[in-house]
């Protein structure tokens, strides 16, 4: 399972989830077109966050509940 943690035009925090690699990319994709920034991306089978941003450790406490 993954999911993409994003912060909307509207400064709300959102995710995504699917158990497909090539939904969560597309997805990904789709997302950084539109304009919202991509918090992070939660990989659970391995128990890993991958794609942080720059800037992740600011919005962690905000997002806490999603990642767990």
């Amino acid at each position: 399972m993954y999911k993409i943690i994003y912060l909307t035009d509207r400064s709300v925090y959102n995710t995504y989830s699917s158990d497909n690699y090539h939904q969560i990319a597309d997805q990904h994709l789709y997302l950084k077109k539109c304009g919202f920034k991509i918090i992070c991306i939660v990989d659970y089978k391995y128990n890993v966050i991958l794609n942080k941003c720059l800037d992740f450790k600011l919005h962690y406490p905000q997002i806490e509940k999603y990642v767990l």
